[in-house]
C-alpha cells in the first residue's frame, strides 16, 4: 500500500510539473504605458493559436526579464534580437514574431550641419567612422537592449564608455527619446515608429534628423525567445508553428503596417513576403 501511495504521489507530482503553465513576459512597470502595441496584437494572435500549451502573460521590465530568461525553465519574451550571447540560454522562434525597418541614428540636427554629414535618406555612413570624426559625441543607449551583433560589438569598446549614457527602466525607450529631444545626449539608435511616436509627446526647440548607418540592416526581425528547457522546446515549436500559419493572413501584415507611415508600407511588405514566404500585393 506505501508503495502504490508513493507511485501515485510521484505520478500526481509529474503531472503537476507537466501542466506548469509557460509566462509570455511583456514589457510593463507602474506608471508606464506602453504605446506601439505590435508586439502585444501579435502576441495575442500566436498564443490564441496554441491548443496544448497553457501560457501566462506577466508584466516585467526588459532587463529583468531577459536575467528570467536566462535562469527559469518556462519563460518566453516576444520581438528580441536572437544573437550569439541569447543563443546560450535562450531557443528562438524558427521565423520571426515581427518584421520593422532598422535602426536609424537619431542626432540633433546642428551637429549634422556643422560637422556636414550626409542626411540624404538614401545614403548611409558609417558609424565606426563617425565616432572617429565626432569625438564628443554623446550616444544614448538602452540598458541591457541588443542592437545587433556588429553595433554592440563598436558600443562594447572600452575606449567608448566614457561617451555612453545607458539608460535602465521599462521607460528608457521614451526617456533616451526626451533626453535627446531635451539636449540631454547628441544621439540615439531607435526604429522610426518607435521614434515617431515617442517624439510627437516631447516639446522641443532642437530640431532632429537621421542617418541610415553602414552596420545596422535595412529591416530588423524580432524573434520569440524561449527558456532552453525541454519545456522551452516545446513551447517554442508550437509558437513556431503558429507564427507560420497567421503570417499568411492578412491581417498579421496588417498589424505591421499600422504602425508605419505609408511611404514605408510597399518596402515593408516586400520585406515581409521575402521572410514568410507569401506573395501580399498591397495594390489588390
Amino acid at each position: 500500500m506505501l508503495l502504490l501511495r508513493l507511485v501515485l504521489t510521484l505520478i500526481f507530482a509529474a503531472s503537476s510539473a507537466s501542466a506548469a503553465p509557460m509566462i509570455w513576459l511583456a514589457e510593463s512597470s507602474p506608471g508606464f504605458e506602453k504605446t506601439i502595441k505590435m508586439d502585444e496584437q501579435t502576441r495575442d494572435l500566436i498564443l490564441s493559436g496554441l491548443d496544448n500549451i497553457n501560457f501566462q502573460i506577466e508584466p516585467t521590465n526588459p532587463k529583468r526579464g531577459l536575467n528570467r530568461l536566462q535562469h527559469e525553465s518556462n519563460i518566453c519574451v516576444g520581438d528580441k534580437i536572437y544573437n550569439a550571447e541569447r543563443q546560450r540560454y535562450s531557443l528562438a522562434s524558427a521565423i520571426p514574431q515581427v518584421v520593422v525597418p532598422g535602426l536609424r541614428l537619431y542626432l540633433r540636427e546642428e551637429l549634422a550641419v556643422k560637422n556636414g554629414l550626409n542626411t540624404d535618406k538614401s545614403s548611409e555612413l558609417s558609424l565606426s567612422q563617425l565616432l572617429k570624426n565626432l569625438p564628443d559625441l554623446q550616444l544614448g543607449v538602452m540598458q541591457g537592449r541588443s542592437y545587433g551583433e556588429i553595433l554592440d560589438q563598436l558600443l562594447a569598446a572600452p575606449a567608448l564608455q566614457r561617451r555612453i549614457w545607458r539608460r535602465s527602466g521599462t521607460d528608457m525607450g521614451a526617456g533616451l527619446v526626451a533626453m535627446l529631444l531635451n539636449g540631454r545626449i547628441d544621439a540615439i539608435f531607435e526604429y522610426p515608429n518607435v521614434f515617431k511616436q515617442y517624439s510627437q509627446h516631447v516639446a522641443t526647440e532642437s530640431p532632429i534628423t537621421y542617418l541610415r548607418l553602414k552596420e545596422t540592416p535595412a529591416f530588423i526581425s524580432g524573434y520569440v525567445l524561449c527558456s532552453r528547457s525541454e519545456a522551452g522546446k516545446q513551447a517554442i515549436d508550437a509558437i513556431s508553428k503558429s507564427i507560420e500559419q497567421l503570417s499568411r493572413n492578412r491581417e498579421y501584415l496588417d498589424i505591421h503596417l499600422q504602425w508605419f507611415d505609408e511611404d514605408m508600407h510597399s518596402e515593408l511588405t516586400r520585406y515581409y513576403n521575402r521572410i514568410y514566404g507569401t506573395a501580399f500585393d498591397l495594390s489588390q
